[in-house]
């Protein structure tokens, strides 16, 4: 038996792993492997961006019981949760599976500096070059591996022509960042060249990319190639699905899909807003749909997301976007590709109308999933690779680490909730019933800037444990009275109740209050609506408003009421 630390985060509510991070941890027990689960929500601070530790966890509790674990093999996807000191604890095999491009790295710095401790599975090829230039890799320490699924082809009947399912990307950073250049003709038109490069060299590192356009001084934040993708990414696929849509579409995925009713309200109602979370889930959305259609984000550069595997192990037609990889993994198999979103339409058009076509499809695309791309051949060849076999049978088991300080903190939040419902009786009787309602972490980010181009080297985030229908305050205070402050309010789907935005000056002769006007004050805005003295935020939310009070030290305050949230 296989002693593995597996280190993930998740960006599911309630702690929920994605359904291919669960399968991988499922098959990994089920093959007799014993998995010691670390969730990095549960211990770091912006556990998609950094491996910082939260101030409630207890590190040598902590440490404690990695160590006493004695992992054979330790294993992160996008290498976080690997904290700092980390990999002094234990001297073991590293290995990082990479679920997005290179950009998605939690803290570069971190990984760059233990670099010779890891071997990277990449499941796209292009990947290879800004792993070695940018990250300090050896194309010995770098193995391509592709995704994989254990989805299975159920008998159903059909209820859906088409489905996708997938996020409704959006990059605010790269709408502040054109912004604040769009009045430099020459570096607008050097940045025009760069967003057209994705067309004819996707492979191009990112920094040599900056480089041969001059635009390192602009583009000076490790997550804007990552917004560039996004935009790039949900372009094509408002563009696809939109095309699509008359043949019978429903898509399934992040609340703001709502967003696109302003580019195209059909296929905003084309939007199926029933939470998509378990393999259960996402399992029978396919089984029941005639075609999946596939659009890849823009990072994959020739590779498959494991949506490609998923559909083909069902009982639904993949069409996808052309990629190099379905010859590269699939051979002749005759998968059916587009180019354009008007080539989309007569591919699906066709199959729709061809049930024997469909069927013969289902059936190869079926034999080619369990011929080698389950997770069992994954889990081989990483342990192949590694030099620990995680294929020993038995009975496995899994076990995930808590964080004691912030279970207990949320027990009290729970039991204070339940207190405050029993005292105040059905004069809120919407929120009453807290027993059971989620303990979420709720994270705030406030930016400042003079000139409207906020960046995270200007910013503080401040990560809170709140009970839903409890309080929120979140504070954070600046020096130099900077013009411009910003608010992003939480990452995904947020409701609040009574809310409030207050800045102080907190050193002048008297102290001075102004309570902002969430009507009025508001100068710019995204997936973030205000009525009724509530506010409703989706995905990626932002607000921009000016500071009444420059050259003054300031506290700003955000209080409201948490009636729901992921």
């Amino acid at each position: 038996m296989a002693k593995v630390l597996v280190s993930t985060y998740t960006n599911f509510p309630d702690g929920i792993l994605d359904p291919f991070r669960q399968e991988f941890i499922d098959t990994l027990v089920k093959e007799g492997n014993e998995i010691l689960l670390l969730r990095s929500n549960d211990f770091i601070q912006d556990y998609t961006k950094n491996n910082c530790l939260l101030s409630s966890v207890d590190v040598p509790a902590l440490t404690d019981r990695i160590t006493s674990f004695e992992p054979d093999l330790i294993f992160s996807f996008n290498h976080s949760g690997l904290f700092h000191g980390f990999h002094k604890l234990i001297d073991c095999p590293i290995g990082i599976w990479l679920v997005d491009g290179p950009s998605y790295i939690a803290d570069r710095d971190i990984f760059k500096r233990n670099a010779d401790r890891y071997n990277v599975f990449s499941p796209v090829r292009a990947f290879e070059g800004d792993l070695i230039e940018e990250y300090g890799m050896q194309a010995k320490q770098i193995h391509y591996l592709p995704f994989c699924s254990n989805f299975e082809n159920e008998s159903h009947i059909k209820t859906q022509n088409i489905s996708f399912v997938g996020t409704y990307f959006y990059g605010h950073h790269l709408k502040d960042k054109l912004q604040a250049i769009s009045r430099d003709r020459s570096v607008w038109a050097r940045t025009k060249s760069l967003l057209q490069s994705y067309l004819t060299d996707r492979n191009l590192p990112w920094l040599r990319r900056l480089q041969k356009f001059r635009l390192e001084n602009i583009f000076d934040n490790p997550f804007d190639e990552a917004a560039i993708l996004n935009v790039i990414a949900i372009n094509s696929r408002i563009k696809t699905l939109d095309a699509v849509q008359d043949l019978g579409l429903t898509i399934y995925g992040t609340a703001n899909w709502i967003e696109v009713y302003e580019y195209s309200l059909d296929l905003a109602m084309s939007f199926d807003p029933k939470p998509v979370l378990l393999k259960d889930d996402l399992q029978s959305i396919y089984n029941n749909s005639e075609i999946t259609i596939n659009i890849s984000h823009a990072q994959a550069r020739g590779g498959l997301p494991w949506r490609v595997f998923d559909v083909m192990a069902s009982g639904s037609v993949l069409v996808s976007n052309e990629a190099e990889d379905l010859r590269n993994i699939f051979g002749d198999l005759a998968i059916p590709t587009y180019q354009t979103p008007s080539e989309a339409h007569f591919v699906c058009q066709k199959l729709l109308a061809d049930k024997p076509l469909r069927e013969t499809i289902v059936a190869s695309s079926n034999e080619a999933i369990r011929a080698g791309h389950r997770f069992q051949n994954r889990i081989t060849t990483i342990g192949e690779v590694l030099g620990v076999n995680l294929l020993p049978g038995g009975t496995g088991s899994c076990e995930r680490i808590s964080n004691e300080r912030v279970e207990q903190e949320k027990e009290k939040i729970k039991a204070k909730s339940i207190s405050l419902n029993e005292t105040n009786g059905d004069s809120n009787s919407n929120r009453a019933e807290l027993e059971g309602e989620p303990t979420i972490y709720f994270s705030i980010e406030a930016f400042y800037s003079d000139d409207l181009n906020f960046n995270q080297a200007r910013s503080q985030k401040k990560k809170e444990i709140v009970a839903i229908g409890n309080p929120l305050s979140v504070e954070f205070n600046f020096e130099g009275g900077p013009e411009y402050l910003r608010l992003d309010i939480g990452n995904y789907f947020s409701h609040h109740g009574s809310p409030k935005v207050t800045i102080t000056a907190t050193r002048a002769e008297e102290e001075k209050v102004y309570q902002l006007d969430l009507e009025k004050d508001i100068i710019e805005k995204s997936q973030f609506l205000y009525e009724n003295n509530e506010i409703i935020c989706g995905f990626d939310p932002f607000c921009v408003f000016k500071n009444p009070f420059r050259n003054e030290h300031i506290q700003l305050r955000f209080e409201s009421t948490l009636l729901s949230g992921l």
